[in-house]
């Protein structure tokens, strides 16, 4: 099963956004994947959610010591007590990433996948960090940033990618 993280803004999202997210989700469940993401709220709240409803597996890899932290939606909590620190192991975890909105910890996170040489895929009609990565890498060749339409498009795209092992 590939692992897809997902990383997003945490509060304060619209609800286009909220739908992007929970099609991402849904999309991960229907394909039978597994949503890496941080656990908390916004973008991955309603991508876990869209997982939940379609009888998939989220994981939430949270900053602090408390399971309780962790979304309604997420199946598998993963305490850690390392703050934002945490967003290394979200990245570390996925097999490609699928970029939502987002602002400070979700660019730390996309900056770890350029790091760590993993895909990243942005919505970048979602704004934010999603954007800006669009408009600095997808055609830099030293990466490997990709662009999708929307949540579903990510998703299968993530996926082709895998399935073709181009990541």
């Amino acid at each position: 099963m590939f692992q897809i993280g997902v990383i997003g803004s945490g509060i304060g999202i619209s609800n286009d956004i909220k739908k992007i997210a929970y099609d991402v989700g849904a999309e991960i469940a229907r394909k039978k994947g597994i949503l890496i993401c941080g656990g908390k709220g916004g973008v991955m709240e309603s991508a876990c959610k869209g997982c939940h409803d379609f009888n998939g597996i989220s994981v939430g890899i949270l900053p602090s010591i408390s399971p309780d932290e962790a979304n309604q939606y997420v199946t598998i909590k993963i305490p850690t007590n390392m703050g934002e620190n945490r967003n290394f192991l979200v990245v570390q975890s996925s097999d490609i990433l699928i970029c939502i909105a987002g602002v400070l910890g979700t660019r730390i996170e996309a900056n770890y996948s350029l790091k760590l040489n993993k895909t990243l895929i942005t919505i970048p009609k979602s704004g934010g960090v999603s954007e800006e990565f669009y408009n600095k890498y997808v055609n830099n060749k030293n990466y490997r940033v990709f662009s999708a339409k929307n949540g579903i498009d990510a998703v299968n795209l993530a996926f082709s990618l895998l399935e073709k092992n181009k990541i």
